[in-house]
């Protein structure tokens, strides 16, 4: 659940009466997971660009974006070996993984991009 811009006047749930202790000390093989970033770069943004570095090989099967929009439009997802520091201007220097209509969830709602299938090795 995402914090609110401003305070508001009803309070939240409170925490669990009883708590998890300990994390999990790792995944299943095969367990699904995510990395939640922020979704505070705003709207002005024609794409936004992020490095892995994975300490076991994973795959990234899809990925969620953030619009205002609930209206359908054209998605394009790029990958870079390497890092992405120096390539930024330079198209010829990344590969499309994906690239199809979406219909924006609006805002504060994450917008799906399913059927990627990118792997990343360790290291």
């Amino acid at each position: 659940e995402l914090p609110t811009a401003h305070p508001t006047s009803i309070p939240t749930s409170p925490p669990s009466a009883r708590p998890t202790q300990h994390p999990t000390p790792s995944l299943t093989q095969n367990a699904a997971k995510s990395l939640d970033t922020l979704w505070d770069a705003g709207i002005l943004n024609a794409g936004t660009m992020f490095e892995v570095v994975a300490k076991k090989n994973i795959r990234i099967t899809g990925i969620d974006i953030h619009t205002p929009s609930s209206d359908q439009f054209g998605v394009r997802v790029y990958e870079s070996r390497g890092g992405i520091s120096g390539k930024e201007n330079y198209s010829g220097l990344w590969i499309k993984v994906k690239q199809g209509i979406v219909r924006g969830a609006g805002d504060s709602s994450p917008t799906p991009i399913e059927g990627l299938s990118s792997f990343i090795r360790a290291g």
